[in-house]
Formats: C-alpha cells, structure tokens, sequence
C-alpha cells in the first residue's frame, strides 16, 4: 500500500481555505518551528554550544537532560547514533509521501495547507530531543593549534575566529533554501495561498517545474546537504561528537535519499534519471553512477 501511495500522481485540487485566525495562528508556529531549526546551525557551528539561545539548549554547559553514558565514551557514541536515527526516521517518515495522504486524506488529522508545518514540527521537536539528550564524549578527533601555533596563530584566535570557516559553510546551506523558496520550504506559502497546495503539502505556482542543474547543482545533486556536512568536518579542531554526527548524517542520507528522490523522478522523469546517472548526490566529484553519494 505504501508503494501505490508513494507513486500516486501530483495533481493540484481546491482546499477550504482555513480560517484567517487559524492561519495567522500556524504562520505564528510556523516561524517558531523555522527558528528552533536555526539552532541547528548554532550548534554545529559552536560544536553543541548555543551562544545566544536560552541557557537550557546548552547542554555543553548544563549536561545531557539524562546522562546515560556516565562518562563512558563508547556508551555515549552509541547512544548519540541511536538519537540521530531516531531524529532521521523522523524526518524520513515526515517526508513521505504516504505519511502526508494518510494523515491528511485519509485520517483527516492534518489540513492540507498545514502538512508543510506539520512536518516542520516533527522535524524541530525531533531535534529538539535530540539536542537535550545528546551524550557528550568530551574526546577529540584533531586539534590544530598547536600547528598553527608555530606559524603564529595564536590558539586564542583560532577559539575566536574558528568558527567561522563552519559558518560561512551554513550560510552557503541557508542561501541554498533561501533562493529556492523559504517561505515555501516552511510551509509560509501554503498557509498564505491555501488554492495552490496539493493533496502532500507542496505549493504549486502554476508554473512548469524547472529541472536545476547549472552552478552549484553541476556538481552535486544535493548542495545542501554538501554545505551542512562542510559545516560539520571543516573546522580547526573537531571533537568527536560532531565527527559521530557526521558520519551519523552520511549513513542516514545514503538511505533516505534514494526515497527524497523518487518525488523528483516523478516530476521529471527521464531528465532526473539522466541527471542521476551523472552528477554525484552530495560528495563533490564522486564516480558518476545512480544514487552515487
């Protein structure tokens, strides 16, 4: 049935739109839900410190909501694998297809203009948890200022201005929403233009959709995901939280994109499955072959 469900063809179809106090009420949440996934880049780029967040997100500062591991460190890189599964099935099964037509057409949970908010919220909450529970392992992959000590960089600057090599990767992976459709990426759209969102959520303009492969995409299917995993592995020194994180976050999107995918085949048939077969998903210059990484 999943199946069926997740080649179902996209039409567009009239919604009621909702109520003006409902929707100013979900555009309200909606920013919320956008901002609490913002913490995300804080605490890749801070290395799970939340330098201007409330004090409660920092759990660098505060320790884990339940300490589990108990100083442990391969309890703690378990544990730490476990919640980022749980935060990618998530997001995974927010994603899908199925989910969106189950929980709005068929059990009639979720509007249709709201699945985008919705998803938001799984999505933030699922981190949210996975922030407050992560199991520190206080150990280091590698530290370069001791290096760069001896060419004169003092290890003071390499702590001040450090991390903005990872924040100019998240910025580069913010631009990429951005000029793509943030307000549509949100679910803003649908909430404000309720006529054009279909029966999974997705906002239709009306216009042909446009199969992108110039710039960045020339090189990676997936840049996002490029700049987000940059953000993770190029810094001056690395611990291995964000090192379990990244390797985390490979193995989730060498599963779940082949899933994110099938909805761009759907919209561009031959074209994307051409694009796949030569452009790598999001490793830079990867062998061309389908559903390379």
């Amino acid at each position: 049935m999943h199946k069926l469900l997740a080649r179902m063809p996209i039409h567009e179809t009239a919604v009621r739109p909702l109520p003006r106090l409902v929707r100013f009420l979900l555009l309200l949440w909606g920013t919320l839900m956008m901002l609490t996934t913002v913490t995300m880049a804080t605490w890749i780029v801070h290395d799970r410190r939340m330098p201007g967040w409330p004090s409660f997100l920092d759990r660098v500062k505060n320790g884990p909501v339940i300490d589990v591991a108990v100083g442990n460190v391969i309890v703690a890189v378990v544990c730490d694998i476990l919640l980022f599964a749980c935060f990618g099935l998530v997001h995974l099964l927010s994603a899908r297809r199925w989910t969106y037509v189950t929980i709005s057409q068929r059990l009639k949970l979720v509007p249709q203009p709201a699945l985008r908010t919705a998803f938001i919220t799984a999505t933030a909450a699922a981190w949210v948890g996975l922030m407050l529970l992560w199991q520190p392992t206080s150990v280091l992959v590698f530290d370069l200022r001791p290096a760069l000590s001896g060419i004169g960089i003092a290890a003071s600057d390499v702590d001040k201005y450090g991390p903005l090599i990872p924040f100019m990767c998240m910025l580069l992976c913010w631009g990429t929403v951005f000029r793509h459709g943030a307000l549509r990426f949100f679910g803003m759209r649908q909430l404000v233009s309720p006529d054009k969102t279909n029966e999974i959520g997705e906002y239709l303009d009306g216009a042909k959709p446009k199969l992108v492969t110039t710039g960045e995409y020339r090189i990676v299917r997936h840049p996002m995901y490029t700049y987000l995993l940059a953000s993770v592995i190029v810094r001056p020194v690395l611990s291995l939280d964000l090192l379990v994180w990244f390797l985390s976050a490979i193995g989730f999107l060498i599963i779940a994109l082949p899933y994110e995918e099938e909805k761009l085949v759907d919209k561009f048939g031959d074209s994307y499955r051409e694009y796949q077969q030569r452009v790598p998903a999001f490793v830079p210059f990867w062998p061309h072959r389908r559903g390379s990484i």
